[in-house]
């Protein structure tokens, strides 16, 4: 069973669905042929209620499983897929939607994860993120900032 993790304000949905819909009738109008575009609903490290220390903007999601294709009908449910792609997580599992780049960091985390049957189908992919600049960055980063949490601690 899976559940969604976490979603932005309903003012935050319609905007999201208004400029996507926005930005493809502005292009089919001036594009043509088989145009693929991929829209990104953010992703969610936090439950609705915690507060977030910091938060980090990225670009290029090639490859993410949601987006449009120019001339082709929108599905009804389009917001919905976006939400779920990014945030749907496992029920029984004390997992966050941003757990995927921790079992997909490289072959050995997959493999580990992947023990569980079910955890392994859920995360199935080839991408290993250990390959990306980006996640390097958030990976020292989050370090980074992690361990001035722990000195500030320690040091009371």
């Amino acid at each position: 069973m899976r559940y969604i993790y976490n979603q932005l304000s309903e003012d935050y949905n319609t905007l999201f669905l208004d400029n996507i819909l926005k930005f493809k009738r502005k292009l089919e109008a001036s594009t043509s042929g088989i145009t693929e575009y991929v829209d990104f609903y953010p992703s969610f490290g936090i439950k609705k209620d915690e507060k977030a220390d910091f938060l980090i903007y990225g670009q290029a999601v090639n490859g993410w499983g949601t987006g449009f294709t120019l001339h082709h009908e929108f599905p009804d449910k389009k917001l919905l897929q976006s939400i779920k792609y990014s945030n749907e997580v496992l029920t029984n599992y004390d997992l966050c939607p941003l757990d995927w780049v921790n079992v997909l960091w490289s072959n050995a985390t997959f493999n580990h994860t992947s023990k569980d049957k079910l955890l392994e189908e859920f995360y199935k992919n080839n991408y290993r993120a250990h390959r990306s600049f980006f996640w390097n960055v958030v990976y020292k980063l989050s370090n980074r900032v992690c361990a001035q949490f722990l000195i500030q601690w320690r040091l009371g």
